[in-house]
């Protein structure tokens, strides 16, 4: 299974080095040997962490021309590759996801937003539609196995919209 694991921002320079916001943590990003950008494979040659960022080079891709192909594109790997701790989940194991406020099922996640400061978890159900932050005075349970994530009724809805 592939799972989104960055998006392309921009090309840094000339050489076809790419500016890239990770959605892992850099140790497991340096792990990776192959990258799936508009269903293509590259092997990395090089990645480096900056200030927040990962700065890419792929096999491939010479040039800022290159690069600029890319731009604004997810990044895809094989989840299988990459190691995940006690807690740890793919953003995209949350959608279908059951949402329950205590008791009662509000419905299933559809779509996450990642922002930075939190992702923005959209839900629908019979309740209408909702967007939240995943925070985890919001999220009380989570269980990724089972498909279930319960919610704190006055914190839910303290924020959500």
């Amino acid at each position: 299974m592939k799972v989104e694991v960055g998006k392309v921002l921009k090309p840094q320079g000339i050489k076809g080095e790419l500016k890239v916001m990770p959605y892992i943590d850099f140790e497991k990003f340096k792990d990776l040997e192959v990258l799936t950008i508009n269903n293509k494979e590259y092997k990395i040659k090089n990645a480096v962490f900056r200030l927040g960022y990962i700065y890419l080079t792929l096999e491939g891709i010479e040039d800022r021309n290159q690069a600029l192909l890319l731009h604004s594109q997810s990044i895809l790997a094989e989840g299988e590759e990459i190691e995940l701790e006690e807690g740890e989940f793919f953003v995209q194991d949350l959608i279908g996801m059951d949402v329950y406020v205590e008791d009662e099922n509000y419905g299933k996640v559809i779509a996450i937003d990642q922002f930075g400061s939190a992702d923005v978890i959209t839900i629908q159900g019979s309740f209408g539609k909702w967007q939240f932050p995943y925070l985890t005075d919001v999220v009380i349970e989570l269980d990724v196995a089972n498909k279930k994530m319960v919610l704190d009724k006055k914190r839910f809805e303290e924020v959500r919209v």
